[in-house]
């Protein structure tokens, strides 16, 4: 038997490093709310939900999003789930997890169908999901209270791998289980997975051992990386965030340029623009002198500097999107391109520099072309519009 299930939590005094969700969760049930948890994979978004259900005495209704894309499907199973009364005249739950299974344009009506249906509820109903700022979930964010699962702290996965070593009977060094522990990343699922994968057949491990698991791929969205950094103060883990993406770090650079603004105010947003200016000096000597070494500064600065500078941590949706600097630049440098090959031909016909006639000569011609005056100059059409715009 998987040792995940083994040692799944049977009450929320098992769920390791979620009391502030479990709490937030607990009052949405006993109002028959609706709940969006999201958050890292094994952090035990799904699990805890059983938990919390045996401590009240409800009954649980699992559903799995993947099964019912469909409108039809949607109406049909989870319609009736969620208004019909328990088997056992119990309080209900009703789970719906991996919520990216009815999202997307061939789901045929599927998320619209939830939607409306979230209205004619009866029980409380709890939606799981990896990704909640989907702009495919922005109307389904406007019924929900999103309740967040943070990724489980080192000290945690480690207590909670003693306790299986303890109940399995291993003697696992403490070093050993730290490097499980750092490999998993808050994950206690995949901590629990590499300490059994380790372990069969035999009662302990050494650090050698760990080659047979590989590198485990974490690859994170740019925005759950931007959430870190922007919303938490954490500055190891911020700093961490960043390997975890498939972005270098120039373009992370301009993702965060373009939102920070979005998330940070008043005198957190002046601190977090002076850590991302600060971090771009850097850059700046690393092309200039070819020091790489400075990297190491660049990237402490525009990640665990921007989020440890703010006075608080930030809660809530904050619609971020993609960073538009270089369409910015690419669009001014359009524009200045013909002001250039403009004044160009004014500095030969003129006898002057291209620099002087930029300056003085194509604003005097701008007057000039929108009063009328026809100038003989070897303009093109579009040119000459320009100048009369």
């Amino acid at each position: 038997m998987m040792w995940v299930d083994t040692y799944s939590p049977k009450t929320t005094q098992d769920v390791v490093g979620q009391d502030l969700a479990l709490s937030q969760l607990k009052s949405i049930v006993d109002h028959k709310g609706v709940a969006l948890v999201h958050g890292p994979a094994g952090t035990g978004k799904t699990c805890s939900m059983y938990a919390l259900a045996h401590d009240l005495g409800y009954e649980i209704l699992e559903l799995n999003a993947s099964d019912f894309r469909d409108e039809e499907h949607v109406q049909k199973i989870v319609g009736g789930s969620l208004q019909q009364a328990s088997l056992f005249h119990l309080g209900k739950i009703v789970l719906v997890d991996e919520l990216e299974g009815i999202a997307g344009m061939e789901d045929r009506g599927g998320l619209a169908a939830l939607n409306a249906l979230l209205g004619l509820k009866t029980h409380a109903v709890v939606l799981v999901t990896n990704n909640p700022w989907d702009k495919k979930f922005s109307t389904l964010r406007k019924k929900c209270i999103l309740v967040e699962y943070k990724s489980v702290r080192q000290e945690s996965v480690m207590k909670m791998l003693k306790r299986v070593c303890e109940g399995e009977g291993l003697s696992c060094g403490e070093e050993e289980l730290k490097m499980i522990t750092r490999r998993s990343g808050g994950d206690v699922r995949a901590a629990l997975m590499d300490l059994q994968t380790l372990c069969l057949g035999r009662t302990t491990f050494t650090a050698d051992d760990l080659v047979v698991l590989g590198e485990r791929e974490q690859e994170k969205s740019v925005f759950t990386a931007l959430q870190v950094i922007l919303k938490g103060k954490e500055g190891i883990k911020s700093m961490d965030v960043l390997d975890e993406t498939n972005l270098d770090m120039d373009e992370f650079f301009l993702w965060l340029d373009e939102n920070i603004g979005r998330e940070y105010r008043d005198e957190d947003l002046v601190k977090g623009y002076d850590m991302l200016g600060k971090s771009d000096v850097f850059q700046g000597r690393i092309r200039r002198w070819q020091y790489w070494r400075l990297l190491v500064y660049r990237k402490a600065l525009m990640t665990a500097g921007v989020a440890v500078v703010k006075e608080g941590e930030y809660h809530g949706y904050t619609p971020y999107k993609r960073y538009e600097r270089l369409l910015k630049i690419w669009m001014s440098n359009q524009k200045n391109m013909k002001r250039r090959e403009i004044a160009k031909k004014i500095a030969q016909e003129c006898s002057v520099s291209s620099r002087y006639a930029t300056r003085y000569l194509v604003p005097l011609l701008k007057v000039m072309y929108k009063r009328g005056q026809n100038i003989s100059l070897k303009l093109e059409d579009e040119e000459i519009e320009w100048l009369k715009g």
